[in-house]
């Protein structure tokens, strides 16, 4: 069987009584008798369809007369030029079919008329995607992949697959979730950061984009237990050339979605399109320190910063910001240590929101082992990483951006959920 030959999107283009098949589910419906309406969509667009007594098949106008919201129907007919009709155009109904029959009541409004909370919208992912808007915000999620990969090849770098599968911590003291491995104890990944690094010798500049796991009970609005990380790793760069190559991608991303903003309207945050032709902010960490004290802020030096203390600068509401150099204390143990005790590390802001953390890496074994030690962590669990470099490991660095998070600067959305499709956090592990 024939399903469809058009997508939605496409009768626009079409001549006058252009003959085509189209399926999707009914949003909405009109019975007037000699006349009835029906509206169909796809996961390109809407349209009407239209039945008239003298110019359709009888007992397509009585089979219309059974039709539900949300059936999922198919429909034969012919395109039609209208200057009443939203679209300029109408489907004249020569045949319908029913394909699937929804149950009533729906657990949402699915045009997105009628609010919803949060937990019965992810009770109910995929009604909810029938909703125009949250239906956009995945859309775009895709695109921003879709924008972020292309970026990278044309950087030159490889993409790559790390394991999920860990016999030890990544970042160290981190919690990880705990799996049984045959008869091994094994862990789910909380980054690739040991693997990226590693990679950097044969492969030079490597990216990731996958899903990663935390065991860290949060319970906010920016925190998941799993979530997608976009990682990257650079042979020969250190942390200002990979914080250059992390605002290129930025504006790049902001360029393109500026080209697609008609597409994207409803659901695109107009700050972050300002950072086509907009440059980001750098400070060290001394000087956010600084700011926040003098705006009343309790925090000392080799502190971590927290929302709360961002929130006190409020020249940095709604901004992307460079936070540099911070102390050795805060930073996980690849992190090159400078000589004044700070490290050669960023994290990129947005307002009070942490969207990307990076540096320079240490690539000399002896000062790596001395600094695992100094940070109280098991040597002995990192050997099969450190031996590594002891065969020629170049100098590098690299960031993790937890994209979720930066989807949440993109749309505009509160909630970190909102731009996530199944969303783990400790309270939800379905559906």
């Amino acid at each position: 069987m024939k399903y469809k030959d058009f997508y939605i999107n496409q009768l626009s283009d079409l001549t006058d009584d252009t003959e085509v098949i189209v399926a999707g589910w009914v949003e909405d419906l009109r019975d007037l008798g000699k006349i009835k309406f029906l509206k169909i969509k796809d996961y390109t667009d809407s349209t009407q369809v239209i039945w008239k007594v003298e110019e359709s098949p009888v007992e397509v106008g009585k089979l219309i007369e059974t039709i539900n919201q949300n059936d999922v129907i198919k429909v034969k007919g012919t395109v039609r030029k209208s200057r009443v009709a939203k679209k300029g155009f109408e489907l004249v109904a020569k045949e319908i079919e029913v394909l699937s029959k929804s149950k009533h009541p729906l657990p949402l409004e699915i045009r997105g008329k009628i609010g919803a909370s949060l937990d019965v919208r992810l009770d109910n992912r995929p009604i909810d995607l029938m909703r125009p808007r949250t239906a956009k915000i995945f859309k775009l999620f895709s695109e921003v992949l879709k924008i972020s990969r292309n970026f990278f090849y044309k950087n030159g770098f490889v993409e790559v697959v790390t394991p999920r599968i860990i016999s030890t911590a990544t970042e160290g003291g981190a919690n990880l979730f705990e799996l049984s491995y045959f008869d091994k104890k094994a862990f789910l990944a909380q980054s690739p950061q040991l693997y990226k690094e590693q990679l950097t010798m044969g492969l030079e500049k490597v990216f990731e984009i996958g899903t990663f796991f935390r065991a860290e009970p949060f319970d906010t609005t920016r925190h998941l237990n799993e979530f997608v990380s976009l990682d990257i790793e650079v042979a020969f760069a250190d942390y200002r050339d990979v914080m250059e190559i992390l605002a290129n991608l930025i504006k790049t991303i902001s360029e393109e979605l500026n080209e697609r903003s008609k597409e994207y309207d409803e659901v695109l945050n107009e700050k972050f399109l300002e950072y086509k032709d907009k440059e980001i902010e750098s400070y060290s960490y001394e000087e956010i320190v600084d700011m926040v004290i003098k705006k009343g802020g309790k925090i000392s030096y080799g502190e971590d910063i927290s929302s709360e203390d961002i929130k006190l600068i409020r020249d940095l509401k709604d901004k992307f910001f460079f936070v540099t150099d911070w102390p050795e204390n805060t930073k996980p143990f690849y992190i090159k240590v400078k000589d004044d005790g700070t490290t050669e590390s960023f994290d990129l802001m947005f307002g009070e929101l942490e969207i990307c953390s990076g540096g320079t890496r240490e690539e000399n074994r002896e000062k790596l082992e001395s600094r695992i030690t100094r940070m109280r962590l098991n040597l002995n669990s990192f050997s099969e990483h450190l031996k590594f470099f002891s065969y020629g490991m170049p100098p590098h660095a690299g960031w993790a951006i937890g994209f979720n998070r930066l989807m949440m600067i993109i749309t505009g959305e509160s909630n970190i959920r909102e731009t996530t499709l199944y969303p783990r956090d400790k309270n939800r592990i379905t559906p």
